[in-house]
Protein backbone atom coordinates (compact mmCIF):
# COMPACT_ATOMS: atom_id res chain seq x y z
CA UNK A 1 0.00 0.00 0.00
CA UNK A 2 1.04 3.12 -0.90
CA UNK A 3 0.11 7.18 0.77
CA UNK A 4 -0.05 10.10 -0.37
CA UNK A 5 -1.26 14.07 0.47
CA UNK A 6 -3.98 14.50 -0.90
CA UNK A 7 -4.57 17.88 -3.04
CA UNK A 8 -5.71 20.59 -1.26
CA UNK A 9 -9.19 20.86 -3.55
CA UNK A 10 -9.49 17.34 -2.20
CA UNK A 11 -9.78 18.85 1.82
CA UNK A 12 -11.60 21.93 0.44
CA UNK A 13 -14.18 19.87 -1.32
CA UNK A 14 -14.94 17.88 1.67
CA UNK A 15 -15.21 20.52 4.16
CA UNK A 16 -16.85 22.83 1.65
CA UNK A 17 -19.82 19.85 1.58
CA UNK A 18 -19.79 19.76 5.23
CA UNK A 19 -20.19 23.23 5.86
CA UNK A 20 -23.18 23.86 3.03
CA UNK A 21 -25.15 20.94 5.06
CA UNK A 22 -24.56 22.30 8.56
CA UNK A 23 -25.65 25.40 7.67
CA UNK A 24 -28.77 24.59 5.12
CA UNK A 25 -29.74 21.36 6.15
CA UNK A 26 -31.91 20.49 9.64
CA UNK A 27 -30.99 16.63 9.14
CA UNK A 28 -27.17 16.87 9.57
CA UNK A 29 -27.41 17.27 13.35
CA UNK A 30 -25.67 13.98 13.76
CA UNK A 31 -22.81 16.03 12.04
CA UNK A 32 -23.30 18.94 14.16
CA UNK A 33 -22.93 16.97 17.40
CA UNK A 34 -20.07 15.01 16.02
CA UNK A 35 -18.11 18.06 15.20
CA UNK A 36 -19.45 19.94 18.64
CA UNK A 37 -18.03 17.18 20.13
CA UNK A 38 -14.75 17.20 18.69
CA UNK A 39 -14.35 20.59 19.90
CA UNK A 40 -15.26 22.54 17.44
CA UNK A 41 -17.17 25.47 17.46
CA UNK A 42 -19.55 25.74 14.68
CA UNK A 43 -21.03 29.19 15.08
CA UNK A 44 -16.94 30.59 14.91
CA UNK A 45 -16.16 31.99 11.31
CA UNK A 46 -12.75 29.98 11.65
CA UNK A 47 -14.36 26.76 12.16
CA UNK A 48 -14.28 25.44 8.43
CA UNK A 49 -10.80 26.25 7.88
CA UNK A 50 -9.49 25.15 11.28
CA UNK A 51 -11.51 21.88 10.62
CA UNK A 52 -9.84 21.79 6.58
CA UNK A 53 -6.30 22.36 8.37
CA UNK A 54 -6.69 19.58 10.80
CA UNK A 55 -7.35 16.80 8.15
CA UNK A 56 -4.62 17.85 6.36
CA UNK A 57 -2.52 17.69 9.29
CA UNK A 58 -3.72 14.21 10.00
CA UNK A 59 -2.73 13.24 6.73
CA UNK A 60 0.87 14.11 6.64
CA UNK A 61 0.90 12.51 9.93
CA UNK A 62 0.11 9.26 8.16
CA UNK A 63 2.14 9.95 5.25
CA UNK A 64 5.09 10.28 7.50
CA UNK A 65 4.19 7.23 9.57
CA UNK A 66 4.07 5.21 6.18
CA UNK A 67 7.59 6.63 4.72
CA UNK A 68 9.08 7.93 8.44
CA UNK A 69 10.28 10.72 6.23
CA UNK A 70 10.23 14.40 7.98
CA UNK A 71 10.36 16.44 4.54
CA UNK A 72 9.20 19.28 5.22
CA UNK A 73 5.18 19.17 4.39
CA UNK A 74 3.66 21.82 1.49
CA UNK A 75 1.79 24.11 2.64
CA UNK A 76 -1.90 23.69 2.70
CA UNK A 77 -4.66 26.42 1.35
CA UNK A 78 -7.75 26.35 2.34
CA UNK A 79 -10.53 27.94 0.03
CA UNK A 80 -14.15 28.60 0.27
CA UNK A 81 -16.62 27.35 -2.45
CA UNK A 82 -19.81 26.00 -3.32
CA UNK A 83 -20.80 22.79 -2.39
CA UNK A 84 -20.17 20.15 -5.29
CA UNK A 85 -22.15 16.96 -5.82
CA UNK A 86 -22.48 14.21 -3.10
CA UNK A 87 -20.55 11.76 -5.35
CA UNK A 88 -17.58 13.61 -5.99
CA UNK A 89 -17.29 14.42 -2.12
CA UNK A 90 -17.85 10.92 -1.49
CA UNK A 91 -15.22 10.11 -3.74
CA UNK A 92 -12.87 12.76 -1.96
CA UNK A 93 -14.08 11.43 1.19
CA UNK A 94 -12.84 7.84 0.40
CA UNK A 95 -9.83 9.08 -1.08
CA UNK A 96 -8.51 11.31 2.26
CA UNK A 97 -9.71 8.64 4.30
CA UNK A 98 -7.68 6.13 2.75
CA UNK A 99 -4.68 7.95 2.71
CA UNK A 100 -4.71 8.29 6.43
CA UNK A 101 -5.07 4.59 7.05
CA UNK A 102 -1.35 4.44 8.16
CA UNK A 103 0.28 4.49 12.06
CA UNK A 104 -2.38 5.35 14.83
CA UNK A 105 -4.07 7.97 12.38
CA UNK A 106 -7.01 5.79 12.34
CA UNK A 107 -7.34 5.77 15.93
CA UNK A 108 -7.93 9.30 15.87
CA UNK A 109 -11.39 10.67 16.65
CA UNK A 110 -11.27 12.91 13.66
CA UNK A 111 -10.52 10.27 11.52
CA UNK A 112 -12.95 7.90 13.11
CA UNK A 113 -16.05 11.01 12.65
CA UNK A 114 -14.96 10.70 8.96
CA UNK A 115 -14.43 7.36 8.51
CA UNK A 116 -17.55 6.63 10.29
CA UNK A 117 -20.04 9.15 10.55
CA UNK A 118 -19.87 11.42 7.15
CA UNK A 119 -19.01 8.33 4.72
CA UNK A 120 -22.26 7.52 5.94
CA UNK A 121 -23.90 10.42 5.94
CA UNK A 122 -23.07 11.15 2.46
CA UNK A 123 -23.95 7.61 1.00
CA UNK A 124 -27.15 7.61 2.51
CA UNK A 125 -27.49 11.85 0.50
CA UNK A 126 -26.44 9.48 -2.36
CA UNK A 127 -28.51 6.49 -1.53
CA UNK A 128 -31.89 9.05 -0.48
CA UNK A 129 -31.33 10.85 -4.10
CA UNK A 130 -31.86 7.81 -6.89
CA UNK A 131 -34.64 7.12 -8.59
CA UNK A 132 -34.22 2.94 -7.55
CA UNK A 133 -34.83 4.50 -3.82
CA UNK A 134 -37.49 6.64 -4.41
CA UNK A 135 -39.00 3.14 -6.69
CA UNK A 136 -38.64 0.99 -3.91
CA UNK A 137 -41.07 -0.11 -1.47
CA UNK A 138 -41.30 1.31 2.23
CA UNK A 139 -41.94 -2.22 3.26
Amino acid sequence: MSAFIVEDKTINRIVNMLVHEINHNPESYNLKEKLSELGYNLSDNSFAEKLAKDMFDLNVSAVRQRYSEREEAPKFTYSQSSPISFMQTFKSLSCWVYQCTEGDVPKSNLYKFFADVAETYLLKKIVYGLPEYDNAEWA
